[in-house]
């Protein structure tokens, strides 16, 4: 079988074949091996550590591991380009799943972490603002013709701010949304992101991602929300949304699209543009 250039056949073998005791992953790439029910124990039975990065992790990806593999270990990290990959990691255990977020841990040593407001300022623990890095694992800036805006001195330190929101708990970094993720549609403002999770909370969805629909103009014309659903679970858009309708504001409310699975990117992650062009 293969899907968006992925063989499942030929990566499940190779998966066997490695005898690897540590996948380096992000977590679409993990759900979409998840959809098999071979991938587990069986196929890896050597695999004991699962490092995640690049996305936020979800609740329901880590009890299906934990579900398939029984002495596994979840690392989650987080850490842009900018900053040289991972800046937070830590382990996630069963007792972490009834937070709210899944955490993605504690700064390395050479870095520190604030959550600061629009004028930077830092905020209380526990209060969600901006992910801001400072450290030896920040970059000095782009090459070439790019704005540096996101590079400054902070605390006679190297920063980037990320654009990443979060908050910090017990020194603890629980990663959000994206900034960018904010939006005003019909006048009112909307994170995409209230909507993700609201949909993740009925217990027949696997996984959602919304998107905003916008013209050339960048005005948001729709929000679409693309869902997969879980195994022997027939439900139709119409009923998705009036469940959603429980939970949210109508004007919230997306336009509701059922597919089986989500393409990815060259990076492993949900390929959203591909979404909005290919369904």
């Amino acid at each position: 079988m293969k899907f968006y250039g992925l063989d499942f056949n030929k990566t499940f073998e190779q998966l066997n074949l490695s005898q690897a005791n540590l996948l380096v992953a992000t977590p679409s790439f993990v759900d979409l091996l998840l959809l098999d029910r071979s991938f587990g124990k069986e196929l890896m039975p050597n695999l004991q550590t699962i490092l995640f990065c690049g996305e936020k992790l979800l609740k329901s990806t880590i009890n299906k591991l934990y579900s398939r593999f029984d002495s596994l270990q979840i690392i989650n990290s987080y850490g842009p380009t900018e900053c040289t990959f991972a800046v937070t990691s830590t382990h996630i255990s069963k007792d972490m799943l009834s937070s709210e977020n899944v955490p993605v841990g504690f700064p390395k040593k050479d870095v520190s972490i604030y959550i600061v407001d629009e004028n930077r300022n830092k905020m209380h623990d526990g209060k969600i603002g901006e992910i801001l890095i400072t450290g030896e694992s920040v970059a000095d800036g782009y090459v070439g013709n790019i704005s540096n805006n996101s590079f400054f001195d902070y605390d006679g330190k190297k920063a980037y701010l990320t654009g990443d929101l979060g908050y910090i708990k017990n020194g603890m970094l629980y990663y959000k949304a994206r900034k960018d993720r904010q939006i005003k549609f019909k006048g009112y403002r909307i994170e995409l992101t209230d909507i993700e999770e609201n949909l993740q909370e009925l217990d027949y969805i696997n996984k959602a991602v919304v998107i905003r629909n916008a013209n050339n103009d960048d005005k948001v014309l729709n929000i679409i929300a693309f869902v997969s659903l879980k195994d022997n679970v027939n439900k139709t858009e119409l009923e998705i949304i009036q469940d959603l309708q429980k939970k949210i504001p109508d004007y919230m409310c997306p336009k509701i699209k059922i597919i089986k699975n989500f393409p990815l990117n060259t990076n492993g992650k949900c390929d959203e543009k591909r979404l909005l062009e290919e369904f």
